[in-house]
């Protein structure tokens, strides 16, 4: 998992000195309602969780980047490739923010810089992510990312006994390739 920058972040693989704010984010009930992970309950499971992670990433399997702010050093949040699919041609990607950064800009900046990495570096035709549709804060990252909403899949996800309506967003290659050379063009 190579690392990259944005503006204001470093995205770099998630390690086991990341534990506590790992934790944090994945023991936080809110955070855990707007999401599809599972909520921890302890930080050996949060450890578990990352080793886990790192054991994936080493075998090519799909495990998130760590935000980072790169003035303060702050832990953010993670966001990455979940999966694959046609052979490497689409992805889907999924992010998670500690609820102290909600707002303030960081998700939007690090979906931007991975799709960046992604079109740049691999063979990737579409991007796409999934919310839940009741989920605003997390379409309008997506939209502000260029991502363009695909359609809603009704009562798609079943969590913690319910049954959730759920949107796609997505980006294909020519549009981001279009986007950008309209944003060269600007400056």
């Amino acid at each position: 998992m190579p690392r990259f920058e944005t503006e204001r972040l470093i995205l770099r693989r998630t390690v086991l000195a990341d534990t506590e704010p790992f934790f944090e984010l994945a023991s936080d009930a809110e955070v855990g309602r707007l999401s599809l992970a599972p909520v921890l309950r302890t930080l050996a499971q949060a450890k578990q969780a990352i080793r886990m992670l790192d054991a994936g990433a080493r075998m090519g399997q799909p495990s998130p980047w760590t935000m980072q702010d790169r003035e303060t050093g702050q832990w953010i949040g993670t966001i990455g490739v979940s999966h694959v699919f046609s052979h490497g041609k689409s992805v889907r990607v999924g992010f998670a923010i500690r609820r102290g950064f909600w707002n303030r800009g960081y998700t939007t900046e690090a979906l931007r810089g991975l799709h960046d990495f992604l079109f740049e570096r691999l063979p990737v035709n579409r991007i796409e992510a999934l919310c839940f549709a009741e989920n605003a804060a997390s379409r309008k990252v997506m939209e502000k990312s260029g991502m363009l909403l695909e359609g809603t899949m009704r009562e798609y996800i079943h969590a913690g006994g319910e049954i959730f309506d759920t949107t796609v967003y997505a980006i294909i290659r020519r549009d981001w390739e279009s986007g950008r050379t309209t944003a060269e063009r600007r400056t």
